[in-house]
């Protein structure tokens, strides 16, 4: 292969992104079957340069040399889904749903938040 393409192999693993000589080559995406995903950049097959790496609700960036991760790494958290329950009375509700953080009782939303009233 060669040019922007993707590849998806029985076990569920998948590759997105730029192939040279068969192998993958520039920006792309891979994802294993375990839900790990890589994003960044690639070369003669292995993953090289800047990329981010999502394990479970982390992310980590930072530098690889010839698929291996090197130099100083720098891990985030994915904010996650937050579920309020907003009561004006006994008699009606609303539930927000979206990604944020509760921090001493008061919320901060992010993102695309959807209001359903109850």
């Amino acid at each position: 292969m060669h040019g922007f393409g993707q590849l998806t192999w029985s076990e569920g693993e998948s590759y997105l992104g730029h192939f040279r000589d068969n192998k993958f080559e520039g920006e792309g995406k891979y994802q294993w079957r375990d839900g790990r995903i890589y994003v960044g950049c690639w070369r003669k097959g292995k993953q090289h340069g800047n990329g981010k790496m999502f394990i479970s609700r982390r992310v980590y960036l930072g530098i690889w040399v010839d698929g291996v991760r090197s130099g100083n790494w720098l891990e985030e958290y994915e904010e996650p889904e937050v579920d309020l329950t907003l009561k004006s009375d006994s008699r009606s509700q609303s539930t927000i749903r979206g990604q944020g953080t509760i921090n001493d009782m008061r919320v901060q939303l992010s993102g695309s938040i959807s209001v359903r009233d109850e």
